[in-house]
């Protein structure tokens, strides 16, 4: 089995540290180079500042709502995460398109699922800054694919506390890689997170 390619964390550093001049296309062009073992490592190393490091200065190429959608017909696509948080920080996003062409849905699959509900949300391209996507969590699919939880509302109950009124802004990284600021009632929250696509076909 071959070693996955993973960046040094000297030039980790050097990668996303606004002192050593980074840039965002010398950041994309290392991780595009990788393989997905060495992309999930990458997302691994991130603390909290360099996620925020990524949001704000290092995110340039424009992304899409295709971008959530599997190459598969029908399939569902899974986006490994990690957040800024101090716990539980690993989780996936899962997106699926109900129909061709539609902008695709997705939800939160997290060990606290259990008690914050499944966090649906609709994908769709920003209105105010072209190249970013919107996961707007108050607006609720009207299904979900089979297999996926029921739907439940993000204003009730323990949901309410993580998702009401939330928006996730999403920027793009590299081919695989975005980088989230979550809003809440149009206010920016402090929380990030960046996802990595997996089974994307190179």
């Amino acid at each position: 089995m071959s070693q996955p390619t993973v960046i040094p964390s000297g030039d980790l550093a050097r990668l996303i540290t606004t002192e050593l001049s980074a840039t965002g296309a010398e950041l994309g062009a290392a991780l595009d180079a990788m393989d997905e073992a060495g992309r999930l490592a990458f997302l691994d190393s991130l603390g909290k500042d360099e996620i925020v490091d990524l949001f704000e200065r290092l995110a340039l190429r424009p992304a899409a709502p295709a971008d959530f959608v599997s190459p598969t017909p029908g399939a569902t696509l899974i986006c490994e995460g990690i957040n800024s948080l101090p716990l539980f920080r690993r989780f996936q996003k899962r997106f699926a398109a109900l129909a061709d062409g539609q902008d695709p849905l997705g939800y939160n699959h997290q060990p606290l699922a259990w008690l914050t509900g499944p966090g649906y949300f609709k994908v769709s391209a920003s209105k105010d800054r072209a190249g970013e996507v919107l996961f707007d969590y108050t607006a609720l699919p009207e299904r979900a694919p089979s297999g996926w939880p029921p739907i439940q509302p993000n204003d009730q109950g323990f949901s309410a506390l993580v998702y009401a009124g939330m928006v996730d802004v999403m920027r793009r990284i590299s081919r695989d890689l975005f980088v989230g600021a979550a809003y809440k009632q149009g206010r920016r929250s402090g929380d990030y997170f960046v996802l990595c696509r997996t089974g994307w076909p190179t």
